[in-house]
């Protein structure tokens, strides 16, 4: 199971081990964005930090319909006790995870202040 809470604009986080192939290691506060269908999200300074190796080009549709090109990046994450590969877009600004992730997953969240989230696995 996966805690996080809520914040006073409504926005649901968690805490998400990130660890590069150096062993360098963060824990990222993301905020849960259920209309970004890939798995994480990280701006370019903690992409850098982490010495994350690049992996891919992408396009991305954002909101308003702009096509945008970004890069995947490759990294070892820990997601609900469970160490896994994962391929990380550098996007800037808050970290998200996205449907990705929350695949298999119940999410509830308490939206008020300080709010509790909880993500739990779905027998399979």
């Amino acid at each position: 199971m996966i805690l996080g809470t809520v914040n006073a604009a409504r926005e649901a986080f968690v805490q998400v081990q990130v660890r590069g192939p150096g062993g360098v290691e963060r824990t990222v506060g993301a905020a849960i964005d259920t209309g970004f269908n890939d798995e994480l999200t990280l701006p370019r300074h903690l992409i850098a930090e982490l010495g994350l190796l690049y992996a891919a080009p992408a396009q991305a549709a954002l909101a308003g319909g702009q096509i945008v090109e970004m890069d995947y990046f490759r990294a070892a994450i820990v997601w609900d006790g469970r160490a896994r590969e994962t391929l990380i877009l550098e996007v800037p600004g808050t970290p998200l995870v996205g449907m990705g992730l929350l695949e298999g997953h119940r999410v509830t969240l308490d939206v008020l202040p300080d709010g509790r989230v909880t993500i739990e696995r779905l027998p399979v």
